[in-house]
């Protein structure tokens, strides 16, 4: 580590050297910072002096240009320091270093001049990386600047760094809105068609379709915005290039974002040929993970429209390949996403007769076997209801073995949407015989299955209600509180002062911005990640305390038999484990954890403020069960929407097949904000 006497030195001649002084010091911590990273936290306090020394002159002066220079490479090199960026934001560094562009970009520009901007450039990247720098930049006025610097002539570099610079901004939904006003998405747009004669610059065009992809996410103006600038075709055109180039990866992600819930864009991407070559990229010489992005276009394009899944099907080689990536020897995602793909295919007659004799039968009842949790399984299950409406097909299920998967799915405790899926395809099969005897004891065990859970459920809760009026007879004489008194009330009653207690038990320090803003329960669990950092100026640990409230409310309601209650009963506990996989040894321990960790002798009830003060330690050892069993850990917020997948099953009807893709944004398509680092862009 250095020493900090020679930080303070250094210092010292930032502070009160005179220019040559100031210079020898601003060049020394560059180099020291370039040196070694473990450098740039100790040179906190130079932060203020550093930013002193950046002359905004319009023009620049060439004696203070190279002064200047030198000051804001150090501060780039400083702001790779998360408690630097602070610093820098908190001193008024970003509104300096917008200012000094803005001027740069107003003056004559000398080769000098461009190096500092492109220095300015680079560190705005860098402290882009946080969200209140975003902000503060956008405040600034940075947007508009980097607009215009998207047309800069004869210098392909500062085009870049601007537009990159764009994107890492646009992580903001605010600046979004403020890039597309600015004309920026059309300028982004023109940079992708670079005239006749020109050739295409391949880094560029791969740094402007990260770019847009951003800015597409979740913004539906956004996306018509790309649409009505004439950009679909130029993004087609880049799939037809090198399989193995970047620039072909980033298009992908681009066309997914632009599809993504907007139906004008889905028939616009056919209309620019994208479907033929999106199955050019299914080839087997092509990278995997430009396959999966190829595939989960066309499973965004078919949801919905059966003018893109007769595309598909016209075109060759689509549907032989999708079955091929089917085979279990494939990564999982393609495999569900091209099982995807021929689902929504399954949803129109007219593809049986192919679909059927590309071999897809015995493919779709390989995936059954993925397990009763699985979306893969849920996929399979749906596509073969579909195909089962036609008695061609009804054959080729049974002749492919499809009758013994669908029945032993429906005995494994499978989630809701499996279920209804396997049974809507059991239902639909023209069976007699044994098969049909062995499938309809197979309903009835079924049936009786959930009849002694509704029963036990309303047993449990007969005797929770009795429970309950009991020990309210026992509280009339005596005041309860606080937290005797919301032991069972649901959190979406809690008051405000009932919510900061129990958020104060999980380790929560910032309670006064909720009493500040009149948070009760409800609102708490409406919170999002942007309110919570923006209104409620929350820390990146004060928020994760918030969210875990949230995950565990979606959790705790999912295993109950009727949601809304302020409390489960073991019995409920211990189905909703035993439903996921997790054995009576399993419950058990984790029954006696629950019992240690809340200093409980008996856990016949469980308040959901106990579950909550609980959550981590429940979660985690969720996790580490299943790795025990080195299968794939569960996924705490999927299996916190479980409460959801009643309203959400599949809904099958009896003779009418119907897209099973799922909603458009299953899977990583989207890029949005929530599954993107800034830091790790293209």
């Amino acid at each position: 580590m250095i020493e900090d006497g020679v930080v303070k030195d250094l210092v010292d001649q930032l502070l009160t050297g005179d220019k040559e002084q100031q210079a020898s010091a601003a060049t020394h911590i560059r180099d020291l910072c370039a040196e070694k990273e473990e450098y740039r936290p100790a040179f906190a306090s130079a932060v203020t002096p550093l930013l002193g020394l950046l002359d905004s002159a319009v023009p620049p002066s060439p004696a203070t240009l190279a002064l200047t220079q030198t000051a804001t490479q150090a501060l780039g090199l400083l702001s790779e320091c998360d408690t630097n960026r602070d610093s820098i934001r908190a001193a008024g560094g970003i509104e300096n270093l917008v200012s000094l562009l803005k001027a740069l970009n107003a003056a004559t520009a000398s080769d000098a001049a461009r190096g500092l901007r492109s220095i300015l450039l680079s560190v705005l990247l860098a402290l882009a990386v946080d969200e209140p720098n975003r902000v503060v930049a956008y405040s600034a006025g940075v947007v508009p600047i980097l607009v215009q610097l998207l047309g800069t002539k004869g210098d392909p570099a500062t085009v870049e760094q601007a537009a990159k610079l764009i994107g890492r901004l646009a992580y903001n939904r605010t600046i979004k809105d403020s890039v597309r006003d600015a004309h920026g998405i059309t300028a982004l747009l023109k940079l992708l068609q670079p005239g006749q004669g020109a050739r295409l610059d391949a880094r560029l065009a791969e740094t402007v379709a990260v770019s847009l992809t951003v800015l597409a996410v979740n913004n539906e103006l956004n996306q018509d915005a790309i649409r009505d600038g004439y950009g679909i075709a130029p993004i087609v055109k880049i799939l037809e290039g090198p399989k193995e180039a970047a620039v072909t990866s980033a298009a992908a992600d681009l066309l997914r974002a632009v599809a993504l819930n907007n139906d004008a864009n889905k028939n616009a991407v056919r209309e620019a040929w994208a479907v033929p070559q999106l199955v050019k990229l299914l080839g087997p010489e092509v990278d995997l993970v430009l396959v999966g992005k190829a595939v989960d276009c066309l499973r965004i394009l078919t949801t919905g429209n059966e003018a893109n899944k007769a595309a598909l099907f016209s075109t060759p080689s689509a549907l032989s390949s999708l079955v091929r990536l089917m085979d279990s020897r494939q990564p999982s995602v393609i495999i569900e996403r091209s099982a995807a793909v021929v689902g929504n295919m399954s949803s129109t007659q007219d593809f049986f007769a192919a679909i059927r004799e590309a071999g897809t039968m015995q493919r779709l009842v390989d995936l059954l076997e993925a397990g009763p949790n699985s979306r893969v399984t849920e996929i399979a299950a749906k596509t073969l209801a579909n195909l089962a409406v036609h008695e061609s097909n009804q054959t080729a299920i049974r002749l492919s073995g499809g009758i013994p998967p669908l029945m032993r799915l429906l005995t494994l405790k499978p989630t809701d949407q499996v279920l209804s899926a396997a049974e809507g395809a059991l239902r639909r099969l023209q069976v007699s015989g044994a098969e049909r005897n062995a499938i309809l004891d197979t309903f009835r065990y079924v049936d009786g299955i959930a009849a002694q859970r509704s029963a036990a459920a309303d047993a449990d809760a007969a005797g929770r209600d009795a429970a309950a009026a009991e020990a309210r007879a026992r509280q009339q004489s005596a005041p309860a509180s606080t937290s005797e008194k919301t032991e069972s009330k649901p959190f979406t009653r809690y008051t405000v002062e009932e919510a900061i207690e129990l958020l104060s038990s999980m380790g929560f320090r910032d309670t006064e911005c909720i009493m500040t803003h009149g948070l009760n329960g409800g609102d708490i669990l409406e919170l999002t990640d942007q309110e919570m950092r923006d209104e409620l100026k929350l820390s990146h640990l004060q928020a994760k305390k918030l969210r875990n409230v949230q995950a565990a409310f979606k959790l705790f309601n999912s295993m109950m038999r009727r949601p809304g209650k302020g409390d489960v009963t073991f019995l409920e506990l211990q189905d909703w484990l035993m439903r996921y996989g997790r054995s009576a040894a399993d419950v058990a321990c984790i029954r006696d954890g629950l019992k240690d960790a809340l200093g409980k002798g008996t856990m016949a009830v469980l308040s959901f403020r106990d579950f909550a003060r609980s959550f981590s330690w429940f979660a985690s050892t969720l996790q580490m069960m299943a790795a025990q069993e080195q299968g794939t850990p569960p996924d705490i917020a999927r299996l916190a929407s479980v409460g959801s997948m009643r309203s959400e099953a599949s809904g099958l009807k009896e003779e009418r097949p119907t897209d099973n893709g799922s909603s458009e944004s299953h899977g990583d398509e989207a890029h949005g904000e929530a599954n993107s680092d800034a830091s790790k862009e293209a």
